[in-house]
């Protein structure tokens, strides 16, 4: 074989490489969309010290008990599922010991008025649970559930955010990441144009 059939050979087998580059992207794109839009009546209770049994730990109750500090009044049929989450080294503080507790409810408008009403807590902790007898004074904090890839990516808006020394709002809502100041609102496939336009922002206010 000579050199300009090796060259040509190559030529392909770098396209056929950017073409399955592309397609996984893509793949790898809408699989993260779709996991998130099952997440859509997710929520993620955070700081509730775990069972010393956890086998007999009810998350459904503890549910329950936060939504009667927030005084938002669900009923038990309101809730889908509830477990622990496994516990992860991207927690951080109070989660990295007690790992969050994931709440699916049965409708979407029922997980908003849960989810809206967390500000309540503000000046709530763990023993204000009397009924469920927790005696540690932890922080409660409730926030919606993303996917693995879209933690890191809002992990990549905040670490940006922060080098920039910037005050505007950053933040996420029902899979989309929010960041006020640059009009920015974008769906998680589109995140990358929010980075360049941090990135970009960075780079002039080093000039």
């Amino acid at each position: 074989m000579n050199i300009a059939a090796i060259s040509e050979e190559n030529k392909i087998l770098k396209t056929t490489v950017r073409m399955l580059e592309a397609v996984l992207r893509s793949v790898t794109t809408e699989l993260n969309e779709l996991q998130q839009y099952g997440r859509r009546e997710c929520v993620e209770n955070r700081g509730i010290p775990m069972a010393i049994d956890n086998e007999r730990e009810n998350t459904n109750e503890i549910a329950i008990e936060v939504d009667e500090l927030m005084n938002v009044k669900i009923a038990p049929e309101d809730i889908s599922v509830s477990h622990r989450l496994k516990s992860s080294r991207d927690y951080k503080g109070i989660a990295a010991k007690e790992p969050p507790i994931i709440v699916k409810f049965t409708r979407r408008d029922v997980k908003e008025k849960f989810y809206k009403a967390r500000g309540k807590l503000k000046k709530k902790t763990t023993c204000h649970l009397s009924a469920l007898g927790y005696w540690q004074v932890n922080k409660i904090n409730l926030a919606e559930s993303l996917t693995e890839i879209n933690k890191k990516l809002f992990k990549s808006c905040l670490k940006v955010k922060k080098e920039l020394k910037d005050s505007n709002f950053c933040g996420h809502r029902m899979g989309k990441f929010i960041c006020r100041g640059t009009r920015i609102a974008v769906q998680t496939s589109l995140l990358t144009k929010v980075l360049n336009v941090f990135m970009t922002l960075r780079m002039l206010k080093t000039e």
